[in-house]
């Protein structure tokens, strides 16, 4: 929850909805990376059942991939960070490279309740 309440405001500057704040934009990647840091050690083994989740059971099935995308997830959103400073044409490639990462990993390991 996070990375969302994060990453709102920096997609609403990139789709033009609100004017790009280079500081902003730098502090949302910042704490998408962190907390993209700490996923893995949120499912550790003997944490598959229990509570309502939304945490598919492929998270244990292939922890390293799992891990793997957690990892490219906060490379990807340091260097959001870092690109933050360029202006926002140079933050959009690398906004959207970080979301197709948010988004790939949700499309393998988090179960929809839609």
């Amino acid at each position: 929850k996070s990375v969302g309440r994060a990453s709102k405001p920096a997609a609403e500057s990139v789709q033009g909805k609100t004017p790009y704040d280079a500081a902003a934009a730098k502090a949302a990647m910042t704490a998408i990376a962190a907390a993209a840091k700490t996923f893995p050690t949120l499912f550790p083994a003997g944490s598959e059942t229990g509570g309502e989740t939304e945490a598919s059971p492929k998270i244990w099935e292939a922890k390293a991939d799992f891990d793997a995308h957690a990892a490219k997830l906060a490379a990807t959103a340091e260097a959001a960070a870092v690109a933050a400073d360029g202006g926002l044409d140079a933050f959009k490639p690398a906004f959207g490279a970080t979301a197709a990462n948010c988004k790939g990993c949700h499309e393998t390991y988090r179960i929809s309740k839609n």
